[in-house]
């Protein structure tokens, strides 16, 4: 009997040194099975969290891929104001991807063979309106109407061939030059 209460004392004693480096709180009198139960409990706990903790970089790193990954497009500007600009500034900041800026051009001759824009910039301009205003004469009156209207015509063109990858690196490393 003796080497059990040992056993149990040894048993106690690692415990309570676990408990206090968890930061577990505890009556001097508390049982050995209640003990075990709280460490055990914390334990689990703190792999949960870290659990928790990879599970959310995995999901982060999927994300910022995702919305990191380049589209080829074609784009048209629909606003008349815009027409005679050269481009914009697009901007994407969130938390998982940080801050992404692309200059976009509005020039048709960038579009020939397609413009690669990130995922995220693509659903900006995809989502961009401007106030369309019009007006029409009847009978006398001149009626003004206004709509919001997408600011760019989009395709989205398939990505590049590895031949069409290829065939573009010889022309840029001919001209010494890369658009």
């Amino acid at each position: 009997m003796e080497s059990t209460e040992l056993d149990r004392s040894e048993e106690m004693k690692l415990l309570k040194e676990r408990a206090d480096l968890l930061g577990i709180k505890y009556s001097n009198n508390i049982g050995l099975d209640t003990l075990r139960a709280k460490v055990n409990e914390k334990l689990e706990e703190s792999s949960i969290q870290q659990e928790d903790k990879e599970n959310k970089a995995s999901t982060r790193a999927q994300i910022r891929a995702e919305q990191l990954k380049l589209v080829r497009i074609r784009l048209t500007v629909m606003n008349p104001t815009k027409k005679a600009w050269r481009g914009e500034i697009f901007t994407v900041a969130n938390s998982f991807i940080g801050t992404v800026k692309k200059f976009v051009p509005y020039n048709p001759k960038f579009y020939v063979n397609g413009y690669h824009v990130p995922n995220c910039i693509y659903g900006i301009l995809k989502e961009k309106q401007f106030l369309n205003i019009t007006t029409e004469d009847k009978g006398g009156k001149t009626e003004v109407r206004t709509d919001l209207v997408p600011e760019f015509s989009i395709e989205v063109l398939p990505p590049l061939t590895q031949e069409e990858l290829d065939t573009l690196a010889k022309e840029q490393a001919a001209g010494n030059r890369i658009d």
